[in-house]
């Protein structure tokens, strides 16, 4: 198909929000009711409960059942209403739920684990129910009440660590448990109950979170704590497996939808990954083993003998993604997508690979769609299109899934690389020219089927048709499947829709909107707009997203710069020179047997980048002067307060300084030279340099003992030659000796008063 699917789908989008509980503990595991609006919870606090939505349209517990331990793990069986609980301490039980989701009632209670239940499935047909726990065991019970003990395991298997998920295939028996190791243990359990091992499937690194069975495809889908997803083709028994990497964090669920066959992951980051699986991917190719770069032929760093044979320092190893030779960092400088061996994200690949990639290889085949939550559990139901998600913070949001995904078709009826056993992705018939429909010949092991055979007929080999119910020629349309089915490779089975017309088309095209006039922004690509319309002959529930519309497109007034595509309705511009453009689009009806033609005006105004872009600057303009006068004055404000503090906090020093000169024990004191002494007959000045001052004491042997010691003078009386401004230096300093000279024969005369006759110094 010339078809590709836009790299920008879904990054921006997500789906649709509709509800959510908000519950007040953790969330162990969830499960979406199909014939209902509700959903079960299995709690942290030992509760289950089933929440239905109310006429408000908010959800509450209509059943909270409390048990024994903390439920882990659930599974609901609709048509019989059985709920399956696995708890914390390996209890199992078994639970009947009522009509009306008001009650619940326990059966039984299975015995065998002494560990929590990681994984639990229920077969009605074989009426087994099947456990997986921590404590590395598979067990499989006997639901049927008759049985003699069947709350006992019936059989078991050991495993070499944790087993964390189970998928099985109820026709052929086959068990699928996905251990921590990455292991898949792929076994059969007969009817006897005894177990038959199969092969073990290895293809991860990190432990199996998930896995999931297609019985018709004979797929099994894994999911894994490495952020890998692993499509096992065991129906073929070829042993083919495609891997498919684009997610960042660990995989937490997987969903396939059959009917518009896609596979819908999401990991525990956020991100809801969308796989279609009806295009032709390749297998990823296996790593080979080299000492040496197989394109320049350099050694690895642990060729040592290469190394000192060639004088050359070692290389680290990588791998092409896309031949998986080992080669160098030198040899390996591209990075690209490689969507068609499943690699939706940059990969390195070889300089040999890079220069013969195609462009239609890098085309991305997966959209991805941010839920902007921590995901610990999803279920989607397929029904009603609906997407379950409990996240980290104890959420549960009730998402609209009608995920699309976003295809450009270049030509609607080329799809041969999409559909290899068709030439078209629709066919239109009227009831005229059904004798006339016939497709190509098919090889030997291909067989086309009808998806109505008891209504509508197709030969195996042509594909022609023959209308099997008369009651059709009396129907407006009618819709169906025409199927090839490959024997040989059931992967490239693939189906497209036929509409038939019996009736005659009484109304001409609409359009869905109203074009008179749309304001566009323009963009770096040519496509602009694309327009869709309707035949309003057919209901609203009938036209689906099966058939494209049949219609085609066509300007009335054919404009140089102005195209439109005959199929597809996109209208694009060549070359913009102005800002206005009128024309007429003519909406033929090719599809019925009456042609009927619409004609409808449309005007388009254009507005560029540039002048989007003058009208945001003056507002950018004041918004920065704004942003830039508010923190020049937060600035000066907080200068200001520092500068109050800083002065305050000086204040209070100089204050504490004064105070710690005061002398309350001086007696007659008084205020000198902003200092406190006592007012008593002063000392006599030194007013020569060279004098030196000796204490006096009336003890003779002492003033012998003191004059012996000569203390050495200090650097203030040096003989140095002084400059002017030292000598002003010194004069101060003589000034300040004498007033302490003062103060002290005060104080000395004070304390004294009784050795009034002894002399109190000299001078020297």
């Amino acid at each position: 198909m010339a078809a590709a699917i836009d790299e920008n789908a879904g990054k921006n989008r997500r789906p649709e929000l509709l509800n959510k509980i908000d519950i007040e503990v953790n969330v162990n595991d969830a499960i979406l009711l199909t014939t209902e609006d509700g959903l079960l919870t299995a709690l942290e606090d030992r509760t289950l409960r089933i929440w239905i939505r109310r006429q408000t349209g908010k959800y509450w517990p209509s059943v909270c059942y409390t048990l024994e331990s903390a439920p882990t793990t659930l599974f609901y069986h609709e048509s019989s209403h059985r709920l399956f609980c696995g708890c914390d301490t390996g209890l199992l039980h078994e639970f009947l739920v009522s009509e009306d989701f008001n009650k619940i009632t326990l059966q039984c209670t299975y015995l065998g684990h002494q560990n929590r239940i990681q994984a639990l499935y229920f077969s009605l047909h074989t009426e087994i129910l099947l456990s997986v726990c921590r404590d590395k065991k598979l067990n499989w019970y006997s639901t049927n009440p008759l049985d003699e003990n069947h709350q006992h395991p019936r059989g078991n298997h050991i495993l070499s660590s944790w087993a964390m998920s189970l998928a099985f295939d109820e026709l052929s028996r086959q068990c699928f448990v996905g251990d921590s190791n990455g292991n898949i243990h792929f076994l059969r359990i007969n009817t006897d109950n005894k177990f038959q091992i199969i092969t073990t499937l290895s293809g991860h690194t990190g432990g199996v979170q998930t896995l999931s069975w297609d019985p018709e495809l004979g797929w099994l889908f894994s999911g894994s704590f490495d952020t890998s997803i692993v499509v096992w083709d065991i129906g073929t028994h070829k042993g083919i497996a495609l891997e498919l990497n684009g997610h960042s964090d660990r995989l937490i669920e997987i969903s396939y939808d059959k009917l518009r066959k896609i596979l819908i992951t999401c990991s525990a980051d956020g991100s809801i990954g969308v796989w279609p699986m009806n295009v032709r991917r390749n297998e990823t190719p296996k790593w080979l083993e080299s000492d040496h770069c197989q394109i320049c032929q350099l050694p690895f760093f642990w060729n040592i003998q290469a190394m000192w044979k060639q004088k050359q320092l070692g290389l680290r190893q990588h791998h092409c993604r896309r031949c998986g030779r080992a080669v160098c960092h030198g040899c390996s400088q591209t990075r690209t997508k490689l969507p068609s061996i499943g690699y939706e994200t940059v990969q390195r690949i070889c300089n040999d690979c890079g220069k013969t990639l195609k462009n239609e290889e890098t085309v991305s085949l997966a959209a991805f769609y941010d839920l902007r939550q921590a995901i610990i559990k999803m279920d989607y139901n397929q029904t009603k299109k609906i997407m379950m998600t409990v996240g980290t913070d104890r959420t549960v949001k009730i998402n609209q899934c009608l995920i699309k995904l976003r295809i450009h078709v270049y030509n609607s009826y080329s799809v041969s690389n999409i559909y290899p056993y068709f030439s078209q992705s629709f066919y239109i018939l009227t009831s005229n020219n059904i004798s006339q429909f016939v497709l190509p010949s098919l090889p030997s092991y291909v067989k086309y089927i009808s998806s109505e055979p008891n209504k509508i007929l197709i030969d195996e080999k042509n594909a022609s048709i023959k209308i099997q119910s008369s009651s059709l020629f009396s129907s407006y349309s009618y819709d169906f499947y025409i199927k090839a089915i490959d024997s040989q490779i059931p992967s490239l089975s693939c189906s497209i829709p036929i509409r038939i017309y019996f009736g005659i088309n009484q109304q001409s095209p609409r359009l869905f909107e109203n074009l008179t006039k749309q304001s566009i922004e323009i963009s770096s690509r040519e496509f602009i707009y694309q327009i869709q319309a309707y035949d309003p002959d057919l209901s609203f529930n009938n036209q689906n997203n099966l058939f494209p519309p049949t219609i085609e497109y066509e300007i009335y007034d054919s404009l140089e710069n102005v195209e439109i595509e005959r199929y597809t309705g996109r209208i694009f511009f060549k070359n913009i020179n102005q800002s206005i453009y009128n024309f007429t689009i003519i909406l033929t009806d090719f599809g019925q047997p009456n042609r009927l033609i619409t004609r409808q005006q449309i005007t388009f105004d254009f507005i560029s980048n540039e002048k989007l872009n003058q009208q945001e600057i003056p507002i950018i303009i004041s918004t920065t002067f704004i942003l830039i006068s508010a923190c020049i004055l937060s600035i000066i404000i907080l200068l200001i307060i520092i500068i109050i503090l800083f002065n305050c906090y000086q204040g209070k020093l100089s204050t504490k300084k004064s105070l710690s000169n005061l002398s309350p024990t001086t007696p007659d004191s008084c205020l000198i030279d902003n200092e406190y002494i006592t007012t008593t007959t002063s000392l006599p000045r030194v007013v020569n340099r060279e004098q030196r001052i000796y204490p006096t004491i009336s003890n003779d042997n002492q003033r012998k003992l003191l004059e012996q010691i000569h203390l050495p003078p200090p650097s203030l009386y040096s003989n140095e030659k002084l400059s002017i401004k030292q000598d002003y230096q010194r004069n101060l300093s003589m000034n300040d000796i004498n007033k302490y000279l003062e103060r002290f024969e005060k104080i000395y005369n004070n304390s004294s008063e009784h050795h009034l006759g002894e002399p109190v110094g000299s001078v020297v």
